[in-house]
């Protein structure tokens, strides 16, 4: 026995699972692994993936100017535009993905609209008083500026960069989730606070300013 299934075997232990269940676990997992067929697993990867190519491309198609709406209503999502929700980004994150497997110039240039729709949230401050800038302009302004080198895209995401910037407290070395930043009954923090920085680092990284990290 290898010093890995050491290892495994006592943490399992240690968890109270008894041996006789140690070496049912590992034995049937390397089971598993053994029948496993590599071939097949790839393949339904792919077919998957091109199922899930050619629904976006029908949302392209079908969507319009319109993002998917945050939350169903009869098990269906509707369509909204780009003044408020926090969920825009992925949409549009979506889009650069499938350019980037497929290449169609389809989903660059539906891709880079939102780049201008974003713009125009930016300059109106529209939802922009949340955390949730990151999710927004990370999958967006920043997808842009990686793929294509648009330099208008980066500006747009060093604006959001700083606006969420703005949203730092230093008393606490958070960023505050919702709310005015003068405002001390909305000094919220949740964990999405923490999946939005993303955004400061690359800032850090493409302009060479520790601030935005730090």
């Amino acid at each position: 026995m290898n010093k890995g299934s050491t290892v495994t075997n006592n943490v399992l232990r240690a968890r109270g699972v008894s041996a006789c269940k140690v070496v049912f676990i590992r034995r049937t997992t390397w089971l598993w692994t053994k029948n496993f067929h590599w071939k097949e697993y790839k393949m339904d990867i792919s077919n998957t993936l091109n199922y899930c190519i050619e629904k976006m491309l029908d949302n392209v198609r079908n969507f319009g100017s319109l993002y998917p709406n945050a939350q169903s209503a009869g098990y269906v999502y509707g369509l909204q535009d780009n003044t408020q929700d926090w969920t825009n980004g992925f949409y549009t994150g979506l889009l650069w993905l499938c350019y980037e497997l497929t290449g169609n110039v389809e989903f660059k240039q539906k891709a880079q609209e939102h780049t201008q729709d974003f713009q125009k949230r930016y300059d109106a401050r529209a939802g922009l008083n949340t955390h949730d800038i990151g999710f927004l302009y990370s999958l967006s302004a920043v997808a842009d500026y990686k793929v294509t080198k648009n330099e208008e895209a980066k500006k747009l995401a060093v604006g959001a960069a700083d606006l969420l910037c703005e949203r730092y407290k230093p008393k606490g070395g958070f960023i505050q989730a919702w709310g005015d930043l003068d405002d001390d009954e909305s000094c919220r923090l949740i964990i999405d606070c923490l999946l939005n920085i993303p955004l400061l680092y690359w800032m850090s990284e493409v302009t060479q300013n520790d601030r935005y990290a730090q």
